[in-house]
């Protein structure tokens, strides 16, 4: 019950609001809505009495509802008629379906029309009226598939959109890919030019050490040669004295 409190609770303090201003449609609505409310949670009782101070609330006001408001007048009544037919009370039922009716149809509010209209036949079948129940009843279903069709058609749209949507993703990914890859060939051709710079450096200074050596080596195998010349020359001088 916790969560339909809080809903009772939040039309209340709308209702304060709308009182305020003496918006009396937006006042009506709000005690239907608690209406809706009640009979959801099993409490009929409660959901008559709110739907009947809606109900009393645009009476009171004698005014022409059209346009937007007619669309919460239309629902107001209809709750009232869905009421009294559980209630028992055919007589008032379909007096207001029908106000309800009429004015949804005026307005094209078709789940309304189609909500009336079915209603409507169910309380001709009460009475034994089956042709005016079955003409009520191919009205409820030409609404019916008509909203089917509009159902249809948007679920269409939504599809299409999302497939449009995805395909525009899945390109924009491919791109993003494509873009990933191109980056890292460029990072594995600098990487390949930077470690065959580095190996091409190391052979320089390898081959410059090994000539180095190869110079120093040369230089002292020349002093060795030198010095052996210069003691082979003091040897033979020694012996000639």
């Amino acid at each position: 019950w916790g969560e339909y409190d809080k809903s009772i609770s939040g039309f209340l303090d709308a209702i304060k609001i709308y009182t305020k201003k003496e918006s009396w449609v937006d006042i009506a609505t709000g005690y239907n809505n608690i209406a809706l409310v009640y009979y959801s949670a099993g409490r009929h009782v409660k959901a008559r009495e709110f739907n009947s101070l809606a109900m009393s609330t645009l009476k009171n006001k004698l005014e022409t509802f059209s346009g937007p408001s007619s669309l919460n007048v239309s629902k107001i009544y209809h709750t009232s008629a869905f009421l009294s037919f559980h209630e028992g009370d055919l007589d008032t039922s379909m007096e207001t379906a029908k106000e309800s009716y009429e004015l949804s149809r005026a307005n094209m509010y078709k789940k309304l029309s189609m909500d009336n209209a079915k209603l409507i036949s169910e309380i001709f079948s009460k009475w034994n009226q089956s042709d005016s129940a079955l003409a009520y009843l191919q009205e409820y279903l030409v609404y019916y598939d008509d909203l089917l069709g509009e159902k249809n058609t948007k679920k269409l749209v939504q599809i299409r959109m999302q497939y449009e949507f995805d395909a525009m993703l899945n390109e924009l990914e491919l791109d993003k890919v494509k873009k990933e890859a191109e980056q890292k060939q460029k990072e594995y051709v600098y990487i390949v030019i930077l470690v065959c710079t580095i190996f091409f450096v190391l052979i320089l200074i390898l081959l410059f050490i090994n000539q180095k050596s190869k110079t120093v080596k040369a230089l002292l195998k020349k002093e060795n040669l030198e010095l052996e010349k210069v003691s082979l020359s003091k040897e033979l001088s020694y012996k000639n004295k």
